[in-house]
């Protein structure tokens, strides 16, 4: 090859421009000729450079085949590009595999050359560093989730537009005040932001691979922040606005992206600028300095105010959520007593610890899985845990984002498809229960109580408003169609407005029934999420009321109550919809009809006023009805229910023709009942009707008189006659509603006899520890009634060490029962506390508590299901070992193994395919399946026969083996094992010791075994 053309090969390429012709010469006299074949390897990655290649002919591949996979060409290489200098300068080992990818011919510059080269002329070494940074760069900037939608020519042209600043420790790169003009990103060390107007504040840091100063992209507003170097000082890379904007173009995709950032960061900075409440002095107490609490407008015309809570400790998360939805709720809670006994206890957050603590305080909570198709059917605001931010709020869900509150760095809007690669699909929703029970029947407090569950759904609520509006303007149509085809058609003959006149109202009845049919369909879909709420909520009530209240109802009461809710959402929804329908309609129409005739209108109001009289004189008698309805109702519920339980005592007792005559009298009752309330329904509706027909009468006939008269035509008179039957039937649903509406009282007032009841007070939210088991009274005191100043127990002081075996003894009524259930807080003291382990029961979960605490009771309560289910029902996923441990320890695994189906064989409703015994054992293996460290036995052997009552004693030790048991019996055999027996009378302790011990005292213990005639 002639040199003077390969020195004129050499000057082209970019490494050796600036090299001198003698030079080049120089390097030409070095150069190597080689030539690849397709497919051959010309450097290996991971191996050592062996020179400087430049492509003369041909092209190269540039590839990685590592990982065994199917190899990745990275970039194609073609004549006149070099190659393998940066391996050779930096003296590093090829970085991926270069490959021919066909007959390539290359100029090779051999490894000690290019060494010699390189120190003979410094600058190519610096043009090889120069191309490495801008590789890094590329690098880096490819990183970056702002610019991602770049492509890789425009992240080029970016690299050559991007100046990289060198900054000092705390020197200023941007002030407050400036005009912005230029993005940065932080290449090494950080930058800190404040805000000099408002005291220094600290707003946050920048570090490796953060941005800044993107609010320079989204207008030309002053900066709102000073932007200045860490301590260390820090590498930037700096690019105009004007430069931005020439690389990114007309690009959606990062458009959007850096909208979405410049949202968050700018939401970031109002929440950091969130004056603290309520700071108090410096004395005051710490808890008041947990929280900052502010709100946050979300963009947009129609934006939300979101309340937001920031902490300054992650253990408050779940705390921070809570305080949260209740102020988004307009409910009080004690946020700060939360946050004290959360700092107390740091337990680790999670979705279920959070539902407990917002129970505590009065929310409705439900924990549910959805997969990522249906996000739109969570309800919010919910709680989820976000990979990232940890336990998080979800505000608003739209079509395309996402919001939502982080209590450590606060509001923050994903897209929508990013949210959900991110979420696992568990949420726990939370929402204010309404509380009837503290309002009674007041109208204004009852919507007051509705309020909080609506708020969730005020966009679809706001839906079913504007089409109801749409279609009740829209009714007025068809009138007037048929005035115009009547004067205009039928009269004048005109056809063609006729087919105009029947296309309209075809077009205008389909939309109307389109829009009806969509607003039906939100309707229900709003019906069904607070059926589940209002349902939820007295369910949940229900089973947190004490044992004694519910005691005051028999079943047939509750049950019916519970049916109650159904009238309740019925009349608040529907009934809602009714009135506004019907009100909006009376007030469109009615003055129309006084528009068309005045005289005419008077008559129709007239006689609607008739029908709305005669149905509000008639409403006492029929909420005295619906009273006698409900109450007989219950009565006869409670005796069938009586019936299937008792059925086989009614058969030994032979009485099935008694309760055959009682349940044909309540059947009668009911029967007159209900032809009495219908002969009243049908006088009532036959007056109505009447009145309706005079008013039509009456209408027509003078209408027609006008019509003879020429004050009316034809049309006119049709027009009106449909447009007064538009007020008339409103008129006579609205009047007709306050039946419903004294019935949605009474129903009220039936819930609110359970409602109103006091819950359980389970103010502890702290998660009870492993107990070991010791037990002690301090001046504890209990009454049912604390008013009539009768107690059951008085002044009780009783310690009971771990592991002990305590037997309770004395007359019925003296408290025994009374005493042991304040161990698991069945019944609370009235003065006093009762401590497990040193710790005060009142400060700890109810349920974590409860949970640890077996209980035999002494009438035994199976459930229907299996065996195994009744036994594992605390924890359905005890393994079938510990069943079956737990089952020969109480004696079931002896007669199940004779079932069907052993241990998953169903036992019917109240577990009545097992005798009485086997029942008990079932109760004993259920109690002790969860292995509690703390076990109460209530007459636990009282209702078995005596095989089985052998059967539990041979086994009773091992039962009772490294548990504290507290044992309650009137049987003195049972107890003369017990490491200390408990004498009680007249609600205090009399005496304490073993067996032997209150034999010598010959007291009252002795005097109950010396009568008894055992000792």
């Amino acid at each position: 090859m002639p040199e003077l053309n390969l020195v004129s090969v050499l000057r082209d390429v970019w490494l050796f421009s600036s090299l001198p012709d003698e030079l080049l010469a120089s390097v030409a006299d070095k150069i190597e000729i080689v030539n690849y074949r397709l497919g051959e390897n010309v450097l290996k990655k991971n191996d050592l450079g062996v020179g400087y290649f430049i492509i003369h002919k041909g092209k190269v591949r540039v590839v990685d085949d590592t990982g065994g996979g199917k190899p990745v060409t990275l970039a194609v290489l073609n004549a006149g590009e070099g190659f393998g200098e940066r391996s050779l300068f930096l003296d590093q080992p090829v970085s991926a595999t270069i490959r021919s990818a066909g007959k390539t011919v290359l100029l090779k510059l051999s490894k000690e050359s290019f060494a010699a080269l390189t120190e003979h002329s410094p600058e190519i070494g610096q043009k090889i560093s120069q191309a490495q940074e801008r590789q890094e760069e590329f690098a880096f900037l490819k990183t970056q989730q702002l610019i991602s939608g770049l492509s890789p020519q425009q992240t080029e042209q970016m690299v050559s537009k991007i100046s990289r600043i060198e900054k000092q420790p705390d020197e200023v790169v941007f002030d407050e005040g400036e005009t912005p003009s230029a993005i940065f990103f932080v290449r090494k060390g950080k930058v800190k932001l404040t805000k000099p107007s408002a005291g220094g504040r600290l707003l946050g840091f920048r570090r490796e691979g953060d941005v800044f100063g993107e609010m320079s992209l989204m207008n030309d507003e002053p900066c709102v922040e000073r932007a200045s170097s860490g301590d260390e000082g820090c590498t930037l890379m700096r690019l105009t606005v004007a430069d931005f904007k020439d690389v990114v173009g007309d690009s959606e995709a990062v458009t959007q992206a850096i909208n979405d950032y410049a949202y968050r960061k700018l939401q970031q900075r109002k929440v950091m600028l969130l004056e603290e409440e309520d700071k108090g002095s410096d004395d005051a107490d710490e808890t008041q300095k947990l929280f900052k609490r502010g709100r946050i407008k979300e963009d947009g015309l129609f934006g939300g105010y979101y309340p937001l809570t920031i902490i300054t400790d992650p253990v408050l998360s779940g705390v921070a959520c809570i305080d949260m939805v209740a102020t988004y709720f307009d409910k009080e809670i004690s946020s700060e007593k939360l946050a004290e006994q959360q700092k107390l206890n740091p337990n680790i957050e999670d979705l279920h610890s959070i539902g407990r603590k917002a129970e505590s305080q009065g929310l409705m909570t439900r924990l549910v899985t959805l997969g990522s198709e249906n996000l739109d059917a969570l309800a919010v605001p919910a709680v989820y845990e976000d990979p990232e931010y940890g336990i998080c709020l979800i505000y608003n869900i739209s079509s395309k984002h996402v919001l939502i509150a982080d209590p450590a760095q606060g509001i923050k809007r994903f897209a929508r498809d990013e949210f959900v690669n991110r979420w696992n699909g568990d949420a726990l929703t939370l929402t204010v229960a309404p509380d009837f029970g503290a309002v009674g029947d007041n109208a204004a407090g009852l919507l007051k109580q509705f309020l909080p569950l609506m708020k969730p759904h005020r966009g679809l609520i706001a839906r079913i408003v504007v089409i109801t509006v749409l279609v009740q303007l829209a009714g007025v149509l068809p009138p007037f169609f048929t005035q115009i085809l009547v004067d205009n058609v039928l009269v004048v003959g005109d056809f063609d407005l006729l087919v105009l006149l029947l296309v309209g109202l075809v077009i205008a009845t389909f939309l109307v029934t389109m829009a009806d049919a969509v607003k039906d369909f939100l309707a229900i879909h709003l019906t069904r999420r607070i059926t589940a709420t209002l349902f939820t909520r007295f369910f949940d009530h229900i089973l947190s009321l004490p044992s004694q209240v519910l005691n005051k109802w028999d079943t047939g009461s509750l049950t019916a109550r519970f049916e109650e809710n159904e009238t309740i959402l019925n009349t608040m929804s529907n009934g809602a919809m009714t009135i506004a329908m019907n009100s909006f309609s009376v007030l469109v129409y009615t003055p129309i009809l006084v528009a068309m005739n005045p005289r005419l209108a008077c008559i129709t109001i007239f006689f609607c006023l008739c029908i709305c009289t005669i149905t509000l004189l008639s409403a006492k008698k029929i909420r005295r009805f619906e009273q006698m309805e409900f109450d007989l109702g219950a009565e006869q519920e409670s005796h069938m229910i009586e019936v299937v339980k008792g059925i086989d005592t009614i058969k030994a007792l032979a009485q099935e023709d008694e309760f055959i005559d009682r349940g044909k009298a309540y059947f009668a009752r009911n029967m007159n009942l209900s032809y009495e309330k219908e002969r009243f329904d049908q006088r009532l509706e036959f007056a109505t009707e009447l009145l309706e027909a005079l008013s039509n009468i009456l209408v027509m006939g003078v209408g027609a008189w006008f019509v003879a008269k020429g004050k009316m035509t034809p049309g006119q008179l049709i027009a009106f006659t449909s447009l007064s039957a538009m007020v008339t039937n409103p008129i006579e649903e609205l009047a007709g509603f306050y039946d419903e509406w004294l019935e949605f009282k009474v129903a009220l007032q039936r819930i609110n006899d359970i409602l109103s009841s006091k819950r359980e007070q389970n103010d502890g939210v702290a998660i009870c520890p492993p107990l070991s088991g010791s037990i002690k009274f301090e001046n504890v005191t209990f009454s049912y009634d604390p008013e009539s100043g009768v107690n059951v127990l008085n002044n009780v002081n009783l310690e009971i060490q771990a592991g002990q075996k305590v037997a309770f003894i004395g007359r019925s009524g003296c408290g025994k029962s009374t005493l042991v259930n304040m161990v698991n807080r069945i019944l609370t003291p009235t003065s006093g506390r009762v401590l497990i382990d040193g710790i005060d029961i009142s400060k700890l979960d109810l349920v974590s508590l409860r949970q640890q605490i077996g209980v035999v009771e002494q009438s035994p309560f199976v459930f229907s299901g299996t065996v195994r289910e009744n036994i594992t029902i605390v924890n359905p996923s005890t393994p079938y070992e510990a069943v079956v441990s737990a089952a020969t320890l109480a004696g079931v695994h002896d007669f199940a193994s004779n079932l069907p189906m052993r241990y998953d064989t169903r036992i019917g409703e109240g577990g009545r395919a097992l005798s009485g015994g086997q029942q008990q054992r079932l109760i004993i293996a259920r109690a002790i399946a969860g292995d509690p460290k703390i076990l109460i036995l209530d007459e636990a052997t009282s209702a078995l026969d005596n095989e089985s009552e052998k059967i539990i004693q041979k086994n009773l030790d091992k039962v009772m083996a490294d548990r504290t048991t507290l044992a309650i019996a009137h049987r003195l055999s049972t107890i003369r094992n017990a490491d200390m027996i408990v004498v009680l009378e007249n609600g205090e302790v009399a005496e304490t010791g073993d067996h032997e011990e209150l034999m010598k005292q010959k007291g009252f213990y002795h005097y109950l075994v010396t009568k008894s005639n055992e000792g």
